[in-house]
C-alpha cells in the first residue's frame, strides 16, 4: 500500500467515524460540514495518484501529503 493509499484509508475511516451508523442524513451541521471536506480531500488524493500512476504527476507524493495534512489543522 502506498503512502497516498494509507492516508486515504485514514480519510475514509474518518468520515466513516463522523458519519456514524445513520449515515450523513442524521448528522448535524458541522459534522457535514467536516464529512464534506473529508470527501473533498479524499477526492483530490485518489486524482493525484491516478495521475501519478499514469506518470503525468512529477510531484512527490509527501509534499501533496504535507499541503492536505497542512490544510487539515485548521478544520
Amino acid at each position: 500500500m502506498s503512502v497516498i493509499d494509507t492516508e486515504i484509508d485514514t480519510l475514509s475511516r474518518q468520515t466513516d467515524h463522523l458519519e456514524g451508523r445513520g449515515g450523513a442524513a442524521g448528522i448535524g451541521l458541522f459534522r457535514r460540514t467536516r464529512v464534506g471536506q473529508l470527501r473533498g480531500k479524499i477526492k483530490i488524493l485518489r486524482d493525484r495518484r491516478d495521475l501519478m500512476v499514469q506518470g503525468r504527476s512529477e510531484d512527490e507524493p509527501g509534499l501533496l501529503l504535507a499541503d492536505i495534512r497542512g490544510s487539515l489543522v485548521g478544520l
